[in-house]
């Protein structure tokens, strides 16, 4: 239920410049031009794991068993996007490489007619 009708229903990803300028307000003001959100992992404690994955799912920050999500959020609470879960032992730079919203901006595959502004740095 939770990874079909409510994943469908509340988490909406930007698939157009247009629809990406509406999350990139505070990113902006901030000195962010063009980035459409922040990512970040985090673990949500599961309470009856198999016991041969037990190990897998042990890690992080916590001494119970764990989901990793890869969540990319606006800063006005609105997530736009999630990756399906991996074991609780899995850190950020590890769930970033499952992030297809993430690896599809990085690769141009996603939000390709989004353009970044780079900006030169004054030494002086």
């Amino acid at each position: 239920f939770g990874s079909t009708t409510l994943y469908d229903r509340y988490v909406i990803a930007p698939t157009t410049a247009e629809e990406s300028k509406r999350h990139m307000k505070e990113f902006e003001k901030a000195g962010f031009h063009g980035c459409p959100g922040s990512s970040d992992c985090t673990h949500i404690t599961t309470e009856r794991c198999q016991y041969n994955l037990k190990n897998n799912h042990l890690g992080g920050k916590s001494s119970q068993t764990t989901r990793t999500f890869n969540l990319t959020s606006n800063h006005r609470h609105r997530i736009l996007h999630s990756t399906r879960g991996g074991p609780g032992r899995w850190n950020d730079q590890t769930m970033v490489r499952f992030d297809q919203f993430i690896m599809g901006i990085r690769h141009g595959t996603v939000l390709q007619d989004v353009e970044l502004e780079l900006y030169e740095l004054d030494r002086n």
